[in-house]
């Protein structure tokens, strides 16, 4: 029979991104979970279901959020889970509104606001080849940062971690 091993955790989303939050600060025991733990914990049919698990810690005054991504590997970066990470501190912590968070190796600045909570990201990256993008791959002709792929406009982009924007004038689809 396995044990289970009691972990609480809240769980948040900023855009649809959701992430199981740990805050280690008050309990140092979770600061390292078994990467089998984070996989059960965001498995959508048979765990509570997330893109990830964040840490909240402190180094020494240094405010720290550290990403899991949900197949238990390092993640970087994650600015809708800062947010998140932002407004735990603040509201569980006493950080004041206006807070630096080392995540993936950055220092991101946060303001949390009564309704919104904003992150100074720095600059945006377009270097497709820094960011792994094979345009051969894709199918891709050119070198400027949009591309036409299919009957769609898009362009890539790196803020701590590779995305990827489809250009529409449309709202996204309640599926997306």
């Amino acid at each position: 029979m396995t044990s289970i091993r009691a972990i609480p955790f809240v769980k948040m989303h900023g855009c649809a991104n959701d992430y199981l939050f740990i805050d280690a600060i008050g309990e140092p025991r979770l600061r390292s979970i078994p990467r089998t733990d984070v996989q059960r914990m965001c498995d959508r049919r048979r765990g509570v279901g997330a893109d990830g698990v964040i840490l909240l810690d402190r180094d020494g005054a240094r405010l720290c959020a550290r990403v899991l991504n949900a197949d238990g590997s390092d993640g970087d970066m994650c600015g809708n889970g800062l947010r998140c990470a932002a407004r735990l501190f603040h509201e569980r912590h006493g950080a004041a509104r206006d807070m630096t968070i080392s995540m993936g190796g950055h220092d991101i600045r946060a303001r949390v606001d009564d309704d919104a909570v904003t992150l100074e990201m720095g600059w945006v990256g377009i270097d497709l080849v820094s960011m792994g993008v094979d345009r051969q791959a894709l199918g891709l002709a050119g070198d400027g940062p949009l591309f036409v792929l299919g009957d769609e406009l898009v362009g890539f982009a790196e803020i701590g971690n590779p995305h990827m924007a489809i250009m529409t004038d449309q709202p996204p689809s309640a599926g997306a």
